[in-house]
């Protein structure tokens, strides 16, 4: 199914174009991530931490040296153990750097002893050692995290069974919400990080340092042209006007099966019944607006809607449904070779 124009879904498509290709939308917030962070020290600090979970995670010596420094230098926190990062489980890449974040005092004290024994094990902590005692990561750990914990609920909630594709919207508006304020309170915002990583620093011995500045500009306003998205303004477009309508009207002019006027007056129609309404009585998806929208009334907003209301927002379900078959397929395999 992989890809926009090869695979299974091109497949398809050629008999059916009205069938949609939908990419899943955690993948494609992974890879929004990623691609937004382009600033060295953010991917340098995001290869330490991998490095170091990486460290911890291969030897169970390591890992008890690690939980009796937590029970010495952080004995409130409820975290035991680092957390890899998966390139594919995204819920658990946001975790892991929460995670890397409330451990980072105890994960010193323990690559510091670590690095005086002999061997493989003290040379790799002392490299990991002499990464993490850096201003420049502390800096970019903080500021990964503190976009971790605005992403998490968001990636939470696209593992669930059932999302419709409306709801999925809504909490990605809210989240760019979010994004709009922090750039437009951008001092106060990194009076905290930077609050935070003074004591931090304080509590592993680093000193704070001005990085390292190039003596010309050569890139003037690379992120405005590589990504013009991420200039506040470009974002809210949205219009509810009928002039929405018409590119969805063309595409699935076989299943309205009326012209663009018909289409133009239920659709002034539906928007009028809701008008009406307060706030708090709007339908949030697809699904409710469906239950509340007569097919004898308005029969096209209807026909909308249900189609709508099948928009897939990510890939888990049917994973979980291949997950579930193979485990069908193997104890089907092991019950007739018995």
């Amino acid at each position: 199914m992989k890809g926009a124009g090869n695979g299974v879904q091109a497949e398809i498509k050629a008999v059916v174009p009205q069938a949609l290709y939908f990419h899943c939308a955690s993948h494609c917030l992974s890879l929004a991530l990623v691609h937004s962070a382009e600033i060295v020290p953010i991917k340098l600090a995001a290869g330490v931490v991998k490095s170091v979970c990486n460290f911890f995670c291969k030897s169970t010596k390591r890992h008890q040296c690690l939980m009796d420094k937590i029970d010495a230098h952080a004995p409130t926190s409820s975290k035991t153990r680092l957390k890899a990062l998966c390139p594919t489980r995204w819920v658990e890449s946001h975790h892991a750097f929460i995670t890397f974040r409330e451990l980072l005092v105890p994960l010193f004290h323990c690559l510091v002893e670590l690095g005086q024994v002999t061997g493989e094990t003290g040379v790799r902590a002392y490299e990991l050692e002499s990464s993490v005692c850096k201003c420049d990561f502390v800096f970019a750990l903080l500021t990964i995290e503190s976009f971790s914990c605005i992403f998490l609920p968001l990636s939470m909630q696209l593992q669930k069974k059932s999302l419709d594709i409306f709801a999925a919207l809504r909490m990605v508006d809210n989240i760019l919400s979010i994004l709009e304020l922090k750039r437009q309170n951008v001092e106060t915002e990194f009076k905290i990080i930077y609050d935070e990583v003074t004591e931090i620093c304080a509590l592993l011995d680093v000193e704070i340092k001005m990085p390292r500045i190039s003596g010309r500009q050569m890139h003037r306003e690379i992120i405005r042209r590589r990504h013009p998205k991420l200039i506040p303004g470009d974002y809210y477009t949205v219009s509810s006007t009928f002039a929405d309508l018409i590119e969805t009207l063309d595409f699935y002019q076989t299943d309205l099966d009326c012209s663009a006027s018909v289409l133009r007056g239920e659709f002034e129609c539906w928007k009028a019944k809701w008008g009406r309404k307060a706030g708090n009585e709007l339908p949030e998806t697809a699904i409710e607006a469906l239950s509340f929208c007569p097919r004898n009334e308005y029969p096209k907003i209807a026909t909308l809607l249900q189609i709508f209301a099948t928009f897939p927002v990510t890939t888990s379900t049917p994973e979980r449904t291949f997950s579930s078959l193979k485990l069908l397929k193997n104890l089907s395999s092991i019950y007739d070779g018995a």
